[in-house]
């Protein structure tokens, strides 16, 4: 795995074992590497990967990542057409709503590391 990590490597082992192919893979990590377009405010709907239809482009390093991560674990991620697959993917996670059951997965696991966090024994 690459030495930079925008991610903990944990969380990025989870995805990786939850993820079914590469785009998968990047539609999950993308709301950890861009936390701040994820929450109340729906700012991902102003945002996609090239910047195109009148969009801002996301940042190139946390792209970097989100893109050197795919292609560390899919290797068909690899290709021009493997990589066009993955990045319409994460193009139509940036602007379609989210799932109800999506919100109580993520507070059901927010609630599960409190209770296993040491500083609650």
């Amino acid at each position: 795995m690459p030495e930079t990590s925008l991610v903990d490597k944990a969380i990025v082992d989870a995805i990786n074992r939850e993820a079914n192919n590469e785009a998968h893979f990047a539609c999950l990590l993308l709301p950890h590497v861009f936390q701040e377009l994820f929450g109340i405010d729906k700012l991902r709907l102003l945002f996609n990967w090239n910047g195109a239809a009148r969009k801002q482009v996301l940042d190139a390093s946390r792209k970097a990542y989100i893109e050197n991560m795919t292609k560390f674990f899919y290797p068909d991620a690899r290709s021009m057409s493997g990589w066009t697959a993955v990045v319409l993917r994460i193009n139509e996670r940036l602007r379609r709503k989210e799932k109800k059951n999506q919100q109580g997965t993520e507070r059901l696991l927010e609630e599960g590391l409190g209770q296993l966090s040491f500083f609650n024994m």
